[in-house]
């Protein structure tokens, strides 16, 4: 009797351990599948987090995320050139979960493996340096360009090891855009009240466009431009009217005001005119050629002059004067389309000696 009992409790007791690693054994099965899709998780999220990062980083030297292993990385927007000669941006660690207690890390920047430059002091060219000891923002700053190279950044939590790097790169963005007026008169227009550039009727002016950046390197995808006129200004056209014999009928004035052609810009030229009866009174002529603002001023302001009629008549059409004394201008507008740099100059026509004539030709004492 007590063996047969003996052999129940033996029974039973290897029925529950068998039942306890039959638990063990599922609970393992189910975090060991878990896992791989966690990992897969943080990959897609530290994908997004890059594409995030690539999409808003338009500066001369772009920060990006590469990894990340329980810590995040995010760059702030770029600072103006500081006192030590660079130009610089935030970098700020992100460690999950909040609540961890030590949430102290390390920096250290390094060239990855096969830049050209491996042989000189990253920090030559490059910093990053933690607000204070142990701190989740860096300022990480550019001193001179390096293009075709990466420098990587990594930051280490003290707490557990982990990891999240960066890549960084010098794109050579240019953040000044000037139109060269070297060799041409420039003065205030007392009248308008802005800088203006002569050129001079019949004259073509080609003003050179120079991109840069505080480290004197524009990167070679920068120097395609598009550009915009805006018109100021207007005259008053005087106009003779003439019966069918040739006798004076009167006098009218109109006032015509300077426009632009703006069905044209896109094709990356365009022009402003003033109204003619039939026709148009061509003033400037505005293009991009070579890398450079080609303006061509056309016809003197002053030369407006058209006859319309038929056998009733004619009406001639002259110029007689500028409206309230201002000559009639023209802003070009020069536009990077890669960058958004933009940068404008005001054209003013001057006319210049076509012809002279003397009252006779013959003298008689």
């Amino acid at each position: 009797m007590y063996n047969e009992l003996n052999k129940h409790k033996k029974s039973d007791s290897i029925k529950w351990v068998t039942l306890f690693v039959a638990i063990v054994l599922l609970f393992a099965g189910v975090v060991a599948a878990l896992i791989p899709l966690y990992r897969d998780v943080g990959e897609e999220n530290s994908k997004s987090e890059q594409v995030e990062t690539e999409a808003a980083t338009e500066e001369s030297f772009a920060i990006q995320m590469i990894s990340s292993e329980g810590i995040r990385l995010a760059s702030g927007p770029m600072m103006a050139a500081n006192s030590i000669g660079g130009v610089s941006k935030t970098l700020t660690a992100t460690i999950t979960p909040d609540d961890a207690v030590d949430k102290s890390v390390d920096w250290s920047i390094a060239w990855e493996e096969g830049s050209t430059r491996a042989g000189e002091p990253v920090t030559d060219y490059i910093t990053v340096t933690p607000e204070s000891d142990g701190a989740l923002v860096a300022t990480v700053t550019c001193f001179k360009a390096f293009t075709g190279d990466k420098a990587i950044i990594t930051v280490t939590t003290r707490a557990g090891g982990f990891t999240a790097t960066c890549a960084v790169e010098f794109k050579g963005i240019p953040s000044s855009l000037t139109i060269d007026t070297t060799g041409y008169t420039s003065s205030l227009d007392s009248a308008w009240g802005v800088q203006m550039v002569d050129v001079l009727c019949g004259e073509t002016a080609l003003f050179d466009l120079d991109l840069d950046n505080v480290f004197g390197s524009v990167g070679s995808e920068y120097g395609d431009y598009a550009i915009s006129l805006e018109a100021h200004g207007a005259i008053d056209i005087g106009i003779e009217s003439y019966d069918s014999s040739g006798n004076h009928t009167g006098s009218s004035t109109i006032t015509y005001d300077l426009k632009v052609a703006d069905l044209f810009e896109q094709e990356g030229y365009s022009y402003t005119f003033f109204d003619k009866p039939g026709s148009m009174h061509s003033h400037v002529h505005a293009s991009i050629e070579d890398g450079k603002l080609r303006v061509e001023a056309q016809d003197a302001i002053s030369a407006y002059f058209t006859i319309t009629g038929g056998r009733t008549g004619r009406a001639e059409y002259s110029f007689k004067n500028y409206v309230d004394g201002k000559v009639p201008y023209v802003t070009v507008t020069v536009t990077e389309l890669v960058s958004g740099l933009s940068q404008s100059v005001n054209i003013r026509t001057i006319a210049t000696v076509e012809n002279i004539a003397l009252s006779s030709t013959n003298l008689i004492f």
